[in-house]
Parts: structure tokens; C-alpha cells; sequence
């Protein structure tokens, strides 16, 4: 762990996914990155395995909203174990589904996004996080957000 509650005010994370579909990156990834008081301690940027995907999720659908999902389960199982159960830390995602239905707000009709939630719930409920879910305007000039968008792509930040 490279950084401190004891420092921190809250943890933010941004999280990106990157598709095929309309006009997509080509690159089928996701992306986020951690920021404690203005600072990135943490990234991560990685390609999505297509036949891994089906076989855990039973779908070929890599649209936006499936992406932005899994970017959050993909960096909470990297960095989640992290976290002390005291540390605040807010989750910014600029697919609104993808906060509304972790915060359950949303109902999920599609059995691989709920397989991805439910799987991103697992990880909360076993590091015990406190994490709240919030919904960010993309491609609107906030710069972690942008930075999440390009790790998401496979570019450097």
C-alpha cells in the first residue's frame, strides 16, 4: 500500500472501459486509476480476454455498458485489498448504469452485467469496503476521467 487514510481525505478511483462498438478504440480494455489529494498513486490499464469473457460471463457483448462494469470489478480485484475497512473511497464511472446498478438503484436486466455487479459485491462485501458509486460526465474535460478513458485504450497517461 503506497498511500494512508491517515493522509488521504478520500480515496478516488475513476474507472474506464473501452469497446468495439460504436466506433470504439478497437482495443476491447479497461482502465482506472487511484487518487489521493490531487496525486495518482495507483493504475491500471488491461486488455479484456474475448474467450475468457464468454466463458465466465456467457456473452459476447462488449458494449459500454459491460466495459464500465467490469472496470470497476477489474480494479477493485487488483487494489481492493488495499483498502482498511476505514478508508473512504468514492468510485467515479461515466456510464451512469454502472454506479446506479452497484448502488442498487437500477434494476439489471442483463444476466451478464448482474453476474459482473454481483462479482464487483463479492469483492466489497470480502475487502469490506466503504465505497460509494458516483456517476461523472465523460469527455468533459475532468481530467482523471480523461486519463481513465486513455488507460481504458492501452495509451500512457
Amino acid at each position: 500500500r503506497d498511500w494512508s487514510s491517515d493522509v488521504c481525505s478520500s480515496d478516488l478511483i475513476y474507472t474506464d472501459g473501452s469497446h468495439f462498438k460504436n466506433g470504439g478504440s478497437g482495443r476491447l480494455g479497461v482502465g482506472g486509476l487511484l487518487v489521493c489529494n490531487d496525486t495518482i498513486v495507483n493504475t491500471m490499464s488491461e486488455s479484456v480476454d474475448k474467450h475468457y469473457f464468454r466463458e465466465n460471463y456467457g456473452t459476447e457483448d462488449f458494449s459500454n455498458p459491460t466495459m464500465e462494469s467490469y472496470a470497476i470489478y477489474k480494479f477493485l480485484l487488483h487494489y481492493g485489498k488495499f483498502f482498511k475497512p476505514e478508508d473512504k473511497i468514492i468510485s467515479y464511472s461515466d456510464y451512469k448504469g454502472a454506479s446506479e446498478w452497484l448502488n442498487g438503484n437500477w434494476k439489471i436486466n442483463k444476466s451478464y452485467i448482474r453476474l459482473i455487479v454481483n462479482d464487483t459485491k463479492s469483492l466489497i462485501k470480502k475487502y469490506n469496503l466503504n465505497i460509494e458509486f458516483k456517476w461523472i460526465k465523460g469527455h468533459a474535460g475532468q481530467k482523471y476521467n480523461e486519463m481513465a478513458d486513455k488507460l481504458a485504450k492501452g495509451l500512457s497517461i
